[in-house]
């Protein structure tokens, strides 16, 4: 409905007050005047009726809960903030969570304006294409610093808004876009490693920066601090090599890895490296992007198990099926024994037959004994051998249930009676939750 003017509404408020004149006159009546009188009262309420409708078009705030509001205008807001009409401008402002998520770049008076109207709400910032300095956010974030400007709405109710740190608030800090330096990328994790992230439950450090502007950072430290955590998706390329410095992260649920080309290691030295160390007693996901097969060293092996305990989802994407030389994930297994649920994107045919057979052919020791669900995005290995090694692994004991497959639908009879088939579809991607 297109917005209506105040002219419209003053004239139905009119209306209603005349017809209230009217009948406070009632009690003048004469009988064969009554049923004007009941004809008055209903029109009277039914232009009531109206005028409260109208009202409530006009000021959604007093009709709409605050989260259909955000559903409605959150896409848009920062867009229509100065060409909507006044009442919506003022529901906007009314409505502290539409300014929750700060996406950079921005001016400092507008991360100002956003920090304020949020009323001290949890804060999702997101560094976009084209942001070059994080300069006034990191000033705003930083404990040491005060805030860049005096607050725009004086009041006792933001009196304490000058040297006041905003980085608590903060959780979710996502940077995954074109454009973003590594120089930008070092100012926030410094602002984030010095002040408290006790409200910091999602971390998103995945810019897409060239070879060329690629520098490493200490990220390890910054991580240690972090207990609420629990979604990081890291790009290893651009992590320092932080030797022995162990990483805590106790609540942390998802770790997705993205590794590939690196000036001083290789894309498995980059992953073991960097999971040895690592202590998450609760991870339950973790999906490894590789431009390259990666196979993990001895030190990953034997720390893994007893550091990442509750590892069920394992995700390996990578380009192995067709490189002379495959992913082992003969040492992925060896590391994270307890999977219940594997994807592969590409995998070639000896490692898909020896996961469905459930037993390495060199130790003879059970291969991943609790997998429930394989998910398979390309493989050559035959519809035959297939069946012969799920058939197999149920003679074991340590049966498949659910094989999720892109291109062997149309033999959905013939695995029917040993496993479950399902369509393949992508799982790649991660949002951060509302």
């Amino acid at each position: 409905m297109a917005p209506l003017d105040s002219l419209q509404v003053f004239q139905y408020s009119q209306q209603a007050q005349k017809m209230e004149s009217q009948a406070s006159e009632r009690a003048g009546l004469s009988w064969f005047q009554i049923p004007r009188y009941i004809e008055l009262e209903e029109e009277r309420a039914q232009t009531q009726r109206e005028l409260s409708y109208l009202q409530s078009i006009q000021s959604p705030v007093y009709s709409l809960p605050e989260e259909l509001l955000y559903d409605a205008l959150g896409p848009s807001v920062e867009i229509s903030a100065s060409q909507v009409t006044r009442h919506w401008r003022d529901v906007a402002t009314r409505t502290p969570r539409l300014w929750t998520k700060i996406h950079l770049p921005k001016g400092n008076i507008q991360i100002e304006q956003y920090l304020q109207r949020s009323q001290g709400l949890a804060l999702n910032v997101i560094v976009g294409s084209g942001t070059t300095s994080v300069r006034s956010l990191c000033l705003l974030l930083d404990q040491s610093s005060p805030t860049l400007l005096q607050p725009l709405y004086p009041g006792p109710q933001l009196s304490n808004s000058h040297n006041m740190s905003h980085l608590p608030r903060i959780r979710s800090l996502s940077v995954d876009e074109y454009g973003v330096t590594d120089t930008v990328l070092r100012d926030m994790i410094r602002c984030i490693g010095s002040g408290d992230t006790s409200r910091l439950t999602w971390l998103n450090l995945s810019p897409q920066l060239s070879s060329c502007r690629r520098r490493s950072i200490a990220v390890s430290i910054a991580l240690n601090g972090m207990f609420s955590l629990v979604h990081l998706e890291l790009d290893l390329r651009f992590v320092s090599r932080d030797q022995g410095i162990r990483v805590m992260l106790p609540a942390l649920l998802t770790l997705h890895l993205e590794d590939g080309f690196s000036r001083d290691l290789s894309p498995s030295q980059d992953l073991s490296q960097f999971l040895a160390p690592l202590d998450t007693p609760v991870l339950d996901c973790l999906p490894i992007s590789d431009c390259l097969p990666t196979a993990l060293d001895e030190s990953c092996i034997k720390s893994c198990p007893s550091r990442l305990p509750l590892l069920r989802h394992l995700t390996v994407q990578d380009n192995g099926a067709y490189s002379p030389y495959s992913t082992d994930y003969t040492s992925y297994a060896a590391a994270f024994p307890n999977v219940t649920h594997l994807e592969l994107a590409m995998a070639v045919e000896r490692f898909i037959q020896t996961i469905l057979n459930g037993v390495s052919p060199v130790t003879h020791k059970p291969y991943w004994p609790a997998l429930q669900i394989l998910a398979v995005q390309s493989s050559l290995l035959s519809v035959p051998a297939m069946i012969s090694g799920l058939s197999r692994r149920r003679d074991n004991g340590r049966s498949i249930q659910q094989l999720i497959t892109k291109h062997h639908m149309q033999y959905s009879e013939a695995f029917g009676e040993i496993v479950e088939l399902l369509p393949y579809t992508d799982t790649w991607q991660h949002m951060p939750p509302e």
